[in-house]
């Protein structure tokens, strides 16, 4: 009978040793931060592997002269605008990550999360985006304090250049899907198993880097993390995929409402917010003290006036989006796991065993310094030329 026991217990601590030697072997990260440090240098380069497939098919168009007007035209329609650098990109930068997904097939399927959402919860998910918007928004227009707009610009171009359908499947759909198979069924998921803290800094903080400029690496940081959250309150990177959409399709949607509206006259396409402010003022009706905020809102720079117009909305709507963002953890039952990442509770030997494990597995490999160097110099630079 003690013998028995005997065996018993060593058969567990057997099965001990080899879940902590399987999580050791799975937990190499290295592959992972190769994978970003290669998204890096192929997002450096795709300036140029656009002017290599530029050069290469204008030479083949230059060969046939007896069809060289209509088919330059033509080239220059497809090639040579904002929609074409948005698809390509996207393409060139999701080939890393197809390439680790044939590489380590079963290790990304077993940790990407593919749950299917309630009804609910897709309805919260969409609330909530809608909620967070405007927090993004004043976390923008803090970083257009010291940058300049670098996306404005290209949207606007999509529709002015592109029918409607065409603009939210490329600046809506496709980034919603790659870019979330990236950061969230890739890199945060593999951050993850060894620490969702670090896992939730470290994604959006590569999520915003990536963008190369330091307008965009703000919000987008921030929105990095705010959706490692979601991922985790919902335990499925379908949760992200609908708010990335539906986010970025808003903010299509609108320039191309906006576009219109300037075509048409309605809307005064060089007015700025320091200009609605000195209308606002000239209002009658206004009591003094009301009328001296609109004069020295009207005053400020057009940078500071803005970050104060949306403070206020900024923290109500972020109020809101955090009360709906615990209500989607509920729904999905999934409030504990959102408490527990916050947590600093002592668990079990066993478990405390391969938790440390876990942490004694290194985040930051020369592939990931390497990366970030990189993105921080080069954000730095394109800062310093106004590019």
């Amino acid at each position: 009978m003690l013998d028995n026991k005997d065996t018993a217990l060593d058969h567990e601590n057997a099965t001990d040793a080899l879940e902590i030697k399987n999580a050791t072997k799975d937990n190499n990260i290295a592959p992972v931060n190769r994978v970003f440090l290669a998204t890096v240098l192929i997002s450096l380069g795709a300036s140029t592997v656009i002017s290599i497939i530029f050069a290469v098919i204008a030479n083949i168009i230059a060969k046939d002269e007896a069809h060289y007007d209509s088919l330059a035209d033509k080239f220059l329609k497809v090639f040579n605008n904002d929609l074409f650098s948005i698809v390509l990109s996207q393409v060139l930068l999701f080939i890393p990550v197809l390439i680790f997904i044939f590489m380590h097939k079963k290790r990304f399927v077993n940790n990407i999360r593919l749950k299917m959402l309630k009804p609910s919860t897709t309805i919260l998910l969409v609330i909530f985006t809608v909620t967070i918007t405007p927090v993004m928004s004043f976390i923008n227009s803090i970083s257009l304090i010291f940058s300049d707009n670098v996306i404005g610009g290209t949207v606007t171009g999509i529709a002015e250049q592109s029918p409607m359908v065409v603009g939210v499947l490329a600046v809506a759909l496709l980034p919603a899907v790659c870019e979330e198979v990236a950061y969230r069924g890739l890199f945060y998921s593999e951050y993850s198993r060894i620490s969702p803290k670090k896992a939730i800094l470290l994604s959006g903080l590569m999520f915003g880097m990536l963008h190369m400029n330091i307008n965009q690496f703000m919000y987008a940081a921030a929105m990095g993390m705010v959706f490692a959250l979601v991922v985790e309150a919902t335990d499925s990177i379908f949760s992200t995929m609908l708010i990335h959409f539906v986010s970025n399709a808003i903010s299509v949607l609108a320039m191309y409402v906006l576009s219109g509206m300037e075509s048409s006259g309605e809307v005064d396409a060089e007015e700025t917010i320091s200009d609605m402010y000195r209308e606002m003022a000239a209002q009658e009706g206004l009591s003094p003290a009301v009328k001296n905020i609109y004069e020295r809102l009207a005053d400020m720079p057009q940078e500071y006036a803005q970050v104060i117009s949306l403070a206020g909305t900024a923290l109500v709507f972020g109020v809101v989006s955090f009360v709906i963002f615990i209500q989607i953890a509920k729904t999905s039952g999934r409030y504990k796991e959102i408490r527990k990442i916050f947590a600093s509770k002592k668990e079990s030997a066993k478990e405390s065993t391969k938790e440390s494990t876990k942490e004694s597995t290194k985040i930051f490999t020369p592939s990931l310094i390497v990366a970030f160097i990189i993105c921080a110099v080069f954000m730095v630079y394109r800062q310093i030329k106004g590019i």
